[in-house]
């Protein structure tokens, strides 16, 4: 009986995989977005801090409350005649405050979606930033006016106004831990930490670009400022000291946020990335893609829905993938069986053989790649044409390069080509000659080509400018190996050195 044929194996080249650290699988672990279009730009997404843990989104002149566990809007609030800003939930979920491009800052009942409170005092457009205070009885707000001013609640009267910056303060942020404690990020490039106490800046700090985001630890020993691609962390303890710089986006970070536990930073760039940092070495752990450039997301207090804002006014809600139930288990696994013919036509499937019993095996008919074929009956020119065929990924073509090789034909294989089989072992050699994996077998087949076919230089003008082209490309690939040679050599010369001298 005559032995099978060996089919052609393709070649595999090490490929360096990146690895799966568990942050990134905690973090990409999410269904796919649901999407929503809202009615213009969202500026701000907030989840509320109390069960079922809705989340407001402000977009054009209203701020909508979602459900969390629906992904429906369940509250509308409309009362602004401008585009609003900031809409924020108060601790005990209760109350929302939210600014606006009116110039008026405004505080909802949820439950009953009424207008509280309008607190109006700044000067000038757009209250870009708003919240309340960790002691739930004060509202905070900046604004275009470049100032920061804190309402009583009760009164309705604005308690303290400051001022330091000198320009647009368009961000804000709270300790959780002082109620007489926050900070402020102003496109003048400064953050400044105030003490309502004192009614005084009490640090200041220069990010460098215009302040985009601040966000505080719970705490408040650090705090974090977000402006042009980067994001800084502060020591609020240590005077301002700059502690760390994270500079993993590309274009301007718009908005930071915590998970739960406070563990990790998250921070959101109009270079369509959400960016995971460990907040214990403020590396960068895991990454979010997104279509559109973002203004704005949250994170659930759970962990368990990311929504994210974008500036093309589209809302992005992913939930985190459950765990299925044993009911809707048994319930699929049902449905997959089939219907009842198919449990008749498949029966006796799950039966296993035992010593007693003689089992015949079906040996299926091998099938071969055209090349393969032609590679049996030793046609190595049609086995050598069928493979450059653009139809093969490369790795193919050199497996069966390589087995012409091995057989001691690929001279046969390489003969006797007219104009269009010419052309076309010319234009893979061009694209893959260069590529590192592949040099070490194509170099040599180029010879090969080039001494064959020399005498036919100037008879065709696609043959001489394939021909041109693949001069060219070694040319550039000698030239790198050259400066590589030479870069190669200066590092050894100078490790040589750094030895003795350590030596001595």
């Amino acid at each position: 009986m005559a032995a099978s044929f060996k089919q052609t194996a393709a070649v595999s080249a090490p490929r360096v995989g990146k690895k799966q650290t568990p942050d990134a699988a905690y973090w990409s672990d999410l269904e796919f977005p649901v999407t929503v279009k809202e009615y213009g730009a969202v500026s701000c997404v907030d989840f509320c801090p109390v069960e079922p843990h809705s989340f407001a989104v402000t977009a054009s002149d209203r701020v909508q409350i979602y459900n969390a566990r629906t992904n429906k809007v369940e509250k509308v609030l409309t009362r602004f005649k401008e585009p609003a800003r900031s809409g924020r939930f108060r601790g005990d979920g209760e109350l929302l405050v939210a600014g606006g491009d009116e110039g008026l800052v405004r505080v909802f009942h949820l439950a009953t979606k009424t207008s509280l409170r309008t607190f109006t005092g700044h000067t000038r457009w757009s209250v870009h930033a708003t919240c309340f205070s960790s002691d739930k009885v004060r509202v905070l707000s900046a604004s275009d006016d470049k100032t920061t001013r804190l309402w009583d609640l009760a009164t309705g009267e604005a308690v303290q106004t400051l001022t330091g910056h000198q320009d647009y303060v368009r961000s804000l942020a709270v300790c959780k831990s002082s109620a007489d404690l926050w900070i402020t990020g102003g496109y003048d490039h400064t953050v400044r930490m105030w003490d309502s106490r004192t009614q005084e800046s009490t640090m200041t700090v220069d990010h460098g670009h215009p302040v985009e985001a601040v966000i505080m630890f719970p705490h408040g020993n650090m705090f974090l400022s977000a402006g042009g691609n980067c994001v800084k962390v502060w020591d609020a303890l240590g005077g301002g000291r700059l502690l760390a710089t994270c500079t993993n986006h590309h274009k301007t970070v718009t908005s930071l946020a915590f998970n739960s536990s406070c563990t990790r930073l998250l921070s959101a760039s109009l270079d369509r990335h959400i960016k995971v940092y460990d907040v214990g070495t403020y590396q960068c752990v895991a990454s979010l893609t997104y279509p559109s450039p973002i203004l704005s997301f949250g994170v659930s207090p759970s962990e368990d829905v990311v929504a994210v804002g974008c500036a093309d006014g589209m809302l992005s809600i992913q939930r985190r993938k459950q765990e299925d139930s044993s009911a809707k288990l048994a319930l699929r696994q049902r449905k997959r069986r089939g219907a009842a013919n198919r449990r008749y036509y498949g029966r006796g499937g799950d039966y296993r053989p035992v010593v007693a019993d003689y089992s015949v095996t079906h040996r299926q008919k091998e099938q071969l790649k055209k090349f393969d074929k032609h590679l049996k009956t030793f046609s190595s020119t049609k086995a050598l044409d069928e493979a450059l065929k653009p139809c093969y990924p490369a790795e193919v073509t050199i497996g069966v390069i390589q087995e012409l090789i091995r057989r001691g034909s690929i001279t046969e294989a390489l003969a006797g080509r007219d104009e269009k089989g010419l052309e076309l072992l010319l234009t893979f050699l061009c694209r893959w000659t260069c590529e590192e994996k592949y040099c070490r077998v194509l170099l040599d087949v180029t010879t090969l080509v080039i001494d064959m076919y020399a005498g036919v230089v100037g008879q065709s003008e696609k043959v001489d400018r394939l021909l041109q082209k693949l001069l060219r490309s070694v040319q550039r690939e000698t030239n790198h190996q050259e400066q590589l040679l030479n870069t190669l050599g200066s590092l050894e010369t100078l490790l040589s050195a750094a030895q003795s001298k350590n030596s001595s």
